[in-house]
């Protein structure tokens, strides 16, 4: 880590219930959270954001990122067979180690189907751009940044934005 910089992870339940702490820090303690393809898994996102908007200190940074609806998981999971079958993957972990990525990767795939599947359920949720850029303005967040990124053509989006 950089000098001066700390992180601290967290392990929580972070389904806030409503008038209630969930995160189990002081108002305006944080400089940044990362919420990285954390959202669509919580039972009241929005909730969860107002409570990262506590934490954080005015003008601090939030960054988070979510599947786009209706996101290719199979293109995810060719794009990074191919990268470990290139020769990065090899070179990183090694000819057992690649093979153990690959058999991980093939478990991925069938883990992300279920979450697919469990989407159309109504039990997850994944936003396009504009949506997740409400949601986050909505909790209070400023100076949005919007993107679309993982993979061509784009699988996730992420916003980033300050706490006035």
């Amino acid at each position: 880590l950089p000098k001066g910089l700390s992180v601290q992870y967290l392990v929580a339940n972070l389904d806030v219930p409503e008038g209630f702490r969930s995160i189990p820090f002081e108002s305006e303690s944080f400089d940044r959270v990362l919420a990285s393809f954390l959202l669509s898994y919580v039972t009241d996102p929005f909730e969860l954001l107002r409570e990262i908007h506590r934490v954080l200190r005015p003008g601090a940074r939030l960054v988070t990122s979510v599947m786009h609806k209706d996101a290719d998981i199979s293109k995810i999971y060719m794009e990074g067979l191919d990268e470990l079958r290139s020769g990065l993957g090899r070179a990183k972990f090694r000819a057992e180690g690649t093979e153990q990525l690959a058999k991980s990767a093939r478990t991925f795939l069938n883990d992300a189907a279920r979450l697919l599947d469990l989407e159309e359920q109504g039990a997850f949720q994944f936003w396009e751009p504009e949506e997740l850029a409400a949601l986050v303005r909505g909790a209070g967040f400023s100076n949005l940044s919007v993107c679309s990124a993982f993979g061509a053509p784009p699988q996730a989006v992420i916003v980033a934005a300050d706490r006035s």
